[in-house]
C-alpha cells in the first residue's frame, strides 16, 4: 500500500500538473488562493469546471504545483474531497471527465458507483462524487479536506453541512458557477 506522502511525491512529477504555466494569472491566482471560501464566477466556457477539476485533483494528491505548497492533512489520516454537482447526470458527465483528466489512471486504486461514485487513490486519498439531488444526510458525519461545488448551492442545508465538513481539517472550498439566478439565497449570502 503507498503511503499519502509516496503519492505526493510523484504527484509533483506528474506532467500535466506541472505545467503552470498553462493557467493565467487570474487561474494562478484562485489555484493558489489561501481563502477557507474562494468563488469562482464565470460565463459558460470560461474554464471553471477545468479549473474545478485540477483544484480537487491537486488536494486529493496534497500537493498544488501552482503554489508550491503541501495542504495542510491531519497526520496519519487519508484526504477525503468531494465534487459536488447539481445533478448526478452532471457529476458522471462533466466533472468526473474534468478530475480523471488531471490524475494518472496508475494512481487510481478504484472507482465505485454505488450508491455515491468514489475515485480512491493509492495511498487511501478519495474523492467522494455527490449530487444537489441527494438529502442533507449524504453530507452529514465526514471531516472533508476540500469541496468543490460545481454551480451554485441550491439548497442552504448542503452549504451549512460543507462549512461544518471543512471546518475542523482546516478544509478548502472552491466553488465554480454561472450566477445565473440571482435570488437565490448564495447571493444574499455573498453580498
Amino acid at each position: 500500500q503507498e503511503t499519502s506522502l509516496e503519492l505526493e511525491r510523484r504527484f509533483r512529477h506528474h506532467e500535466l500538473l506541472t505545467k503552470v504555466g498553462m493557467w493565467s494569472p487570474k487561474q494562478r491566482e484562485v489555484l493558489s488562493s489561501e481563502a477557507p471560501y474562494t468563488i469562482l464566477c464565470g460565463g459558460n466556457g470560461a474554464g471553471k469546471t477545468t479549473i474545478g477539476g485540477y483544484w480537487i485533483a491537486c488536494h486529493a494528491y496534497g500537493f498544488n504545483p501552482v503554489s508550491g505548497r503541501l495542504f495542510v492533512r491531519e497526520p496519519g489520516k487519508p484526504t477525503l474531497c468531494w465534487a459536488i454537482g447539481n445533478s448526478a447526470e452532471k457529476v458522471r458527465s462533466v466533472m468526473l471527465p474534468s478530475i480523471l483528466r488531471w490524475i494518472r489512471p496508475e494512481d487510481i486504486e478504484r472507482i465505485t458507483n454505488v450508491p455515491d461514485s468514489v475515485i480512491y487513490l493509492k495511498g487511501g486519498n478519495r474523492i467522494a462524487l455527490k449530487s444537489q439531488e441527494q438529502d442533507n444526510d449524504k453530507f452529514q458525519g465526514d471531516e472533508v479536506d476540500a469541496v468543490w461545488p460545481d454551480e451554485e448551492m441550491k439548497k442552504r442545508g448542503i452549504w451549512d453541512e460543507i462549512v461544518v465538513r471543512t471546518f475542523r481539517r482546516f478544509g478548502k472550498v472552491l466553488m465554480t458557477m454561472t450566477p445565473w439566478e440571482g435570488t437565490l439565497w448564495m447571493h444574499h449570502w455573498l453580498l
